[in-house]
């Protein structure tokens, strides 16, 4: 998922579904004057199953991470998908999931990070070192900058600092390109994924480790309780500021965005909101009058037998 300028793109099953703030929606919710954000669906993609990964909107494309063909990928209107950059030790693009690419980020406007599982070209092969098999790389000099890593997600370039996820011990960190390290700020209690960072706050999904061999022998599992939810941690302090636990219901937290709205609605393709809103773009708004009588609302049911042609004719 990944949101920008009033939009947000969410990686949904075989597709990519971009949604769109429409804020004329706001004042048709339920106490509408709480509201500062409706977001409605524009367009599906459909990617076919690539297990898709992390996302970010940049250079007038959509970037992402095609994880089952381990590559890095521009959204393209004429294919699933367009394969941009892949790991130097991936030899053939193939949906085996090798060495689970997962998380990316840009600097400077430009893509430049990633994180993988590891580091392998055999199928699945990263759930042999899952536990401290995971890579930080530059895309662009194809450089691992970090190995050893447990679990690496969601990269992040913020106030000129590298910051990174360690999902395997529950860290958050940065990379020092000095000492060429890994350093860790704050550790919370679960399987860290997801990340967004605001100021000096930054925001970290945590989820609760599922019992299966892909998590087993992590140092996670250790934990005398495993949560799920949203923690706040101060980057320059490694302090813990807040954090939202979710009791029931959700047990896993995959990304994280933080949207400028104080209260906000999000619809799918079903919703009547979706069937009877129309985003229309400023230069066409003259030309565009929504229907005003009962006649005009008929249309196009507009035959005898329908009940508002005929509350028309009596009107």
């Amino acid at each position: 998922m990944y949101a920008k300028s009033g939009k947000i793109w969410a990686g949904l099953g075989h597709g990519i579904y971009q949604f769109t703030n429409f804020n004329g929606v706001t004042s048709k919710l339920e106490n509408g004057k709480t509201y500062d954000a409706c977001y409605l669906p524009q367009s599906i993609h459909f990617t076919a199953d690539i297990d898709i990964h992390e996302m970010e909107y940049c250079d007038d494309r959509l970037y992402f991470v095609n994880t089952k063909f381990s590559c890095l990928c521009i959204k393209d209107e004429n294919t699933s998908f367009k394969p941009i950059w892949k790991p130097p030790f991936i030899t053939l693009l193939q949906p085996l999931d090798k060495c689970h690419l997962n998380g990316f980020c840009t600097r400077d406007g430009k893509p430049r990070y990633v994180t993988a599982l590891g580091s392998s070209d055999n199928p699945l092969g990263w759930r042999d070192t899952k536990a401290n098999g995971g890579i930080l790389m530059d895309i662009t000099t194809n450089e691992i900058l970090a190995r050893g890593l447990s679990m690496p997600h969601s990269p992040r370039w913020h106030q000129e600092k590298l910051y990174l996820l360690e999902s395997g011990t529950g860290a958050i960190s940065y990379y020092d390109f000095e000492i060429k390290k890994i350093i860790e700020i704050a550790t919370v209690p679960g399987f860290t994924r997801g990340l967004d960072i605001v100021g000096d706050f930054a925001f970290i999904g945590v989820s609760k480790v599922r019992e299966s061999a892909t998590f087993s022998g992590l140092p996670i599992t250790k934990l005398p309780k495993r949560v799920s939810g949203v923690w706040i941690v101060n980057i320059k302090t490694g302090k813990i500021v807040s954090f939202i636990e979710f009791t029931s219901g959700i047990d896993e937290v995959f990304a994280i965005s933080v949207v400028p709205h104080t209260k906000m609605e999000m619809f799918d393709f079903n919703s009547e909101y979706s069937k009877s809103n129309y985003i229309i773009a400023p230069e066409d708004i003259e030309q565009v009058k929504m229907p005003e009588t009962i006649i005009e609302r008929a249309t196009p049911h507009f035959d005898k037998g329908n009940d508002l042609y005929n509350e028309g004719k009596k009107e």
